[in-house]
C-alpha cells in the first residue's frame, strides 16, 4: 500500500512537472500576445519609475518650503542681533520662528550665531513619507537644508518698490 502511494505521487508529480514544462515550451514557441506579456512584465518597473518621480517632486517641494521657512526665521533673527547679546535667547527665537512655519516633524539643527560679524547659520532636516516608492520598499525620503544670513551693522533696511506701468 505504501509503495503504491509513493509510485502514485511520483507519477502525479512527474505528470504535473511534465505538463508545466510542456506549457512553457508552448509559450516560448507561441508568438501571439507578446505585447501583453511584455507590458505585464514591465508594469512594476514602470510604476516604480512613475512613483519615484512623484515622490521626488513631493520631497523637492517640501525641501523648498523648508528652505524658505529657515531663511525667513534667520532673516527675522538677524534683525534682533544688535538688540541682544544673549545668543541662547536668539537661538530660541530662531527655533520658535522656524517651528511656527513648518510641520513639527522637522528638526532644526545646529544654530551658529556670530554677533561680532552679524552672521547666523543654521540647518534643518526631516523626512518625507513616500507613497509609490513603498513598492520598492522605500518608506521615507530624507530632506535637509542649510542657510546663512549676514545682517547689516544696523537693523534698518531700505525697501524699494518699483512699479512698471508700461504695457509690456
Amino acid at each position: 500500500m505504501f509503495s503504491a502511494t509513493v509510485i502514485f505521487l511520483k507519477s502525479a508529480l512527474s505528470f504535473s512537472l511534465g505538463r508545466c514544462l510542456h506549457t512553457l515550451r508552448d509559450l516560448r514557441r507561441d508568438r501571439t500576445g507578446n505585447v501583453a506579456i511584455v507590458v505585464a512584465l514591465s508594469l512594476v518597473p514602470m510604476l516604480v519609475a512613475v512613483g519615484a518621480s512623484f515622490d521626488y517632486i513631493r520631497s523637492y517641494n517640501v525641501r523648498q518650503k523648508m528652505q524658505s521657512d529657515l531663511d525667513a526665521a534667520l532673516i527675522a533673527a538677524v534683525k534682533q542681533i544688535n538688540n541682544t547679546e544673549d545668543t541662547d535667547a536668539l537661538k530660541e527665537k530662531v527655533s520658535d520662528w522656524f517651528h511656527a512655519q513648518v510641520e513639527n516633524t522637522y528638526t532644526l539643527g545646529e544654530i551658529d550665531i556670530d554677533t561680532a560679524n552679524h552672521n547666523i547659520t543654521a540647518t534643518a532636516s526631516g523626512t518625507v513619507p513616500t507613497t509609490f516608492m513603498k513598492i520598492a520598499n522605500i518608506d521615507t525620503v530624507p530632506v535637509s537644508v542649510g542657510s546663512a544670513v549676514k545682517g547689516p551693522a544696523t537693523s534698518y533696511l531700505n525697501v524699494y518698490i518699483v512699479i512698471d506701468t508700461s504695457p509690456s
